[in-house]
């Protein structure tokens, strides 16, 4: 063997990975597949873990319209309310793309106009006046309460938006995974003004966000090595490389590389250990 080298593959299996995403129960097939390379210098493993998320994609619009959005209109100036009509997340390329639209109110709040709000209370008062007038009753005002008008709330928009960002995955340092989303896209149905900022932060913060830390949940490296065999585990695996694909029914997946470099004496150990099991 010292003189030759070579390299092959095999797969594994698959194991299946559960998580909880948002309160939903999830679960996710990991595809196996182990590759050797050997040299004088000893060998090379590595172990490509595909994750399936076809069940994140068929529950993220239910997941999505669960996650909270502005709603607040209490107090005064303005209240923008929001909330997701639909949400989606598909494979392009080597990213995903989150895709959403999100319907929008506006509202301008302001106090109610001084005294708007006032009360008088009323009572009947009679009086006896000389003949040929008699009694004489009349309503005079006995309490006032001033009080403000009741607030003033003006809707100033009402309309949804289209927004989408490109989602994609890395390795900083070779031990973990981290997501990097691009620029978003916001797009009005209509005219919502000098708003769109806000709009397009809810969209940022409220959705965006919120679905790439449920993402990172399943796809990050402690999870996923959990799926590898322990004896590739032994050797504290590399990841080499990592991103989103499609996988062959067309769902979104996940593609992640690992990789450990053995010693000639390491190689020999783990295989004398495979042909005792």
């Amino acid at each position: 063997m010292a003189n030759e080298s070579g390299s092959t593959s095999t797969k594994l299996g698959t194991v299946t990975i559960q998580s909880n995403v948002a309160g939903t129960q999830l679960s996710f097939p990991v595809d196996l597949e182990l590759s050797i390379s050997t040299s004088p210098s000893g060998a090379k493993i590595g172990v490509v873990a595909n994750v399936g998320l076809a069940n994140l994609q068929n529950s993220f619009d239910s997941i999505a319209k669960s996650l909270p959005m502005p709603n607040d209109t209490s107090g005064y100036g303005t209240k923008i309310v929001a909330s997701i009509e639909s949400a989606s997340l598909r494979p392009a390329g080597d990213t995903a793309v989150l895709e959403a639209n999100v319907n929008v109110t506006v509202w301008q709040i302001e106090k109610g106009l001084p005294g708007g709000g006032t009360t008088v209370r009323w009572e009947t008062r009679c009086v006896d006046l000389p003949w040929p007038i008699g009694r004489v009753c009349t309503n005079v005002p006995v309490t006032v309460e001033i009080q403000p008008g009741s607030d003033i709330k003006v809707e100033l928009v009402k309309e949804g938006v289209n927004a989408n960002v490109a989602l994609s995955l890395a390795t900083p340092d070779g031990t973990s995974l981290e997501i990097r989303p691009g620029s978003a896209t916001v797009t009005p149905r209509g005219d919502i003004g000098k708003f769109i900022n806000d709009v397009a932060g809810i969209f940022n913060q409220n959705l965006s966000a919120r679905a790439q830390k449920e993402i990172s949940e399943i796809v990050n490296d402690g999870t996923l090595r959990q799926a590898l065999p322990k004896e590739i585990l032994a050797f504290n695996p590399n990841i080499a490389g990592v991103q989103f694909l499609t996988r062959h029914d067309g769902s979104l997946g996940v593609l992640v590389d690992f990789r450990a470099t053995l010693t000639p004496e390491q190689l020999t150990e783990w295989i004398t250990k495979s042909i005792g099991k």
